[in-house]
């Protein structure tokens, strides 16, 4: 007798396309002899099921299976199939319904990623785990741009893509890499891939129970503030979704806030000190990032002669350290007085003669690699002093005590010399104990000459030899009428010797420079500048300006070349030689060289002729004779002109006005100059009666 034991759950129910599905079916015997028949598929779709064996042979109570099978094959996506299968036997028939759907579903792999249910949190708040941003508000269903968001320096955040395989057959996730694109500037080790390691998402036909695993991405950034644009490129057994294509990639973006402290300026270089002195620079240390920063200390480093101090430390008015070293992000105003800066007074004081370099360090720990820096450099050069070390006196030779006027003499100030005065009423070079000595007024007479010594001195503290180039003179504003560089040398009053130029002048010593003054020009005081420069970067050479020194002179002497004055005769007499004389008048120092004469005009009450010009003692038509009664005739009695003779032919009250300037020299024939015109009117005298 036939039996036949159907499956637990017959129907196939939903299966891939192109995929098999089998279920067995148990034939028993339950009579007392042996029972064979077939196995038939029956209806509308019996093509896609098939059963293994057709046939079956069963002795006394045993039993055989029938293994059916479902094999969905072709375009047949969607599709319900419906069959019977038929048990005929010896023993009794049976028959049973099948029934299959086929899956809409993919039957390979396909890979599909995206951030699902984060996404609201991430564009709302710009925060959160497996946060995504849409590139597009349309691409929002199946975006694959991960967002970290806005995080601080030292801070780590992770972003998750969601990876599932929406196909029947298992999807293979073998490689995660992630690749820069244009635009980020973080670090290569701040954005990874989080432990990952290959896995398998197996195939559904049940779009409902898709099978997922989230891939992490880390971000962590630890060095500065950066922007995050990454792709990142999954690698699976997707026939449709290749490594190099876009349906294997994603985009990750975020950033990274962080506080930027910036010491300005670095380099600091303070140029050139003299061993023994020091210079202060200021220099600002600000936050001009995004986050808050903490200073913890400042310090020098890499100086090993301890050359450069902080000498202060100032926020706004507060010194440091205060309670709250903090500061804040930067302002819009980066000269606002706030928490977001400090200023930082450091100090170079050389000990040694050479280039020095150190570093300003300002310790932040927890930001960066917390420190920032900023390069120290220096360099000490020797030391130029002069005596006399500000301003150089000229007096009159051999009587250095002369007084001018209310002057009360050279003096040394006693207290500041280590010895007595010298010969020329200073501090002996090297002996000035402040520095400065203190003098009266120094005189040169009318025409005289000047000297003193200038002593060029290395200081006794330098390490370097000093080097100077050609010392100048030039002029100062306390000079009525300066001399310049590159002057005439016969016009400068102030000249010098040049025996140090080149000369290496060892610490400690001193060259000596000889300076003249020349009393030919001026009168009242004289005033010039000694220029020198040198190698010490304090005084001199490229590293500042030159070292400067006064020179001044008190003359005796005037300036000016006498007025002449001039006598003539009282009503002389028509048609009579009139004889006017010029002679110096008692103002002015010079000698008068050459007269010049000039009739300037011819006054009668009644005529009056044009003023003739100038007088030309070579004109040999104005020596007239005495007889001669054609103009005016005039003739001079020595070659410098001095006294002047006309012939008067016309009788008064005509008024003959004539002028007299002179030429003269000062000191030497050199410098002459035109004075002041001195004139005379010389009235004639009333012709007798009947006489015109």
């Amino acid at each position: 007798m036939l039996d036949v034991e159907e499956p637990i759950e017959p129907a196939y129910g939903l299966v891939c396309n192109e995929s098999k599905t089998a279920k067995t079916y148990l034939v028993r015997n339950l009579g007392r002899s042996s029972l064979s028949g077939d196995v038939k598929i029956e209806g509308p779709d019996a093509a896609f099921f098939n059963a293994d064996p057709d046939t079956f042979s069963v002795g006394p109570s045993g039993s055989a299976s029938v293994v059916v099978t479902y094999s969905p094959t072709g375009n047949v996506s969607g599709k319900k199939h419906r069959a019977s299968i038929v048990f005929t036997s010896t023993g009794g028939n049976k028959d049973f319904p099948l029934g299959g759907e086929v899956s809409t579903v993919p039957v390979a792999p396909a890979l599909s990623f995206n951030c699902g249910d984060s996404l609201d949190i991430c564009e709302s708040a710009g925060i959160g785990v497996s946060c995504c941003q849409a590139a597009k508000p349309e691409d929002k269903p199946a975006t694959k741009h991960l967002n970290f968001g806005k995080i601080a320096l030292g801070q780590v955040r992770t972003a998750a893509a969601k990876v599932a395989n929406l196909g029947c057959d298992d999807l293979q996730v073998t490689n995660v890499k992630i690749e820069k694109l244009p635009g980020d500037n973080c670090g290569d080790d701040e954005v990874k891939v989080k432990g990952f390691s290959s896995f398998t998402l197996v195939g559904s036909p049940k779009p409902e129970s898709v099978a997922t695993r989230d891939v992490v991405f880390e971000f962590a950034p630890n060095a500065k503030a950066c922007q995050v644009n990454r792709k990142y490129v999954i690698t699976t057994n997707d026939p449709a979704a290749p490594a190099d294509s876009a349906a294997a990639s994603g985009v990750l973006s975020g950033s990274a806030t962080a506080p930027d402290l910036v010491i300005t300026p670095d380099p600091a270089d303070f140029g050139g000190v003299s061993q023994g002195q020091s210079k202060d620079l200021d220099l600002l240390v600000r936050n001009s990032g995004s986050e808050s920063l903490t200073i913890s200390s400042m310090e020098i480093i890499e100086d090993p002669a301890n050359e450069f101090s902080i000498e202060g430390i100032h926020r706004c008015t507060t010194d440091l350290p205060a309670t709250n070293n903090v500061l804040a992000p930067a302002t819009a105003d980066p000269d606002r007085c706030l928490t977001d800066k400090v200023e930082v007074k450091v100090r170079y004081a050389p000990s040694l003669s050479h280039s020095a370099n150190a570093k300003l360090r300002v310790n932040h720990p927890g930001v960066g690699n917390g420190a920032t820096t900023a390069d120290l450099l220096g360099k000490s050069t020797p030391k130029l002093t002069t005596h006399p070390s500000d301003m150089v006196l000229f007096a009159a030779p051999g009587n250095p005590l002369l007084g001018c006027g209310a002057g009360d003499g050279i003096h040394c100030t006693a207290p500041n010399c280590a010895d007595a005065c010298t010969t020329d009423g200073e501090c002996a070079p090297g002996r000035c104990l402040d520095g400065v000595c203190d003098f009266g007024a120094m005189c040169v007479p009318a025409c005289g000459v000047a000297t003193r010594t200038v002593a060029i001195c290395n200081g006794a503290s330098a390490v370097a030899d000093l080097v100077i180039q050609p010392p100048r003179i030039r002029s100062n504003v306390g000079d009525p009428n300066p001399p310049v560089d590159g002057d005439d040398p016969a016009k400068l009053l102030f000249t010098l010797t040049n025996n140090c130029p080149g000369r290496a002048i060892q610490p400690g010593t001193c060259c000596n420079e000889t300076l003249t003054y020349n009393d030919s020009r001026f009168g009242g005081t004289v005033a010039a500048e000694l220029v020198i420069d040198s190698n010490d970067g304090t005084a001199g050479g490229p590293d500042g300006g030159p070292y400067v020194l006064l020179l001044q002179a008190q003359s005796l002497g005037s300036s000016r070349i006498p007025v002449p004055d001039v006598t003539a005769p009282s009503n002389p007499q028509k048609d009579t030689w009139v004889r006017l004389d010029g002679s110096p008048s008692s103002v002015g120092l010079g000698t008068i060289t050459q007269y010049h004469w000039r009739l300037i005009k011819i006054d009668k009450t009644t005529t009056s002729r044009l003023p003739i010009g100038g007088i030309d003692p070579n004109d040999p038509n104005r020596n007239c004779p005495p007889d001669y009664n054609g103009g005016q005739c005039f003739r001079f009695t020595d070659g410098s002109h001095k006294a002047l003779e006309f012939f008067a032919d016309m009788p008064g009250p005509v008024q003959y006005t004539f002028g007299l300037m002179v030429d003269g020299s000062i000191c030497d024939p050199v410098w002459t100059s035109l004075d002041n015109e001195a004139r005379v009117i010389v009235t004639m005298a009333a012709a007798p009666i009947g006489d015109n």
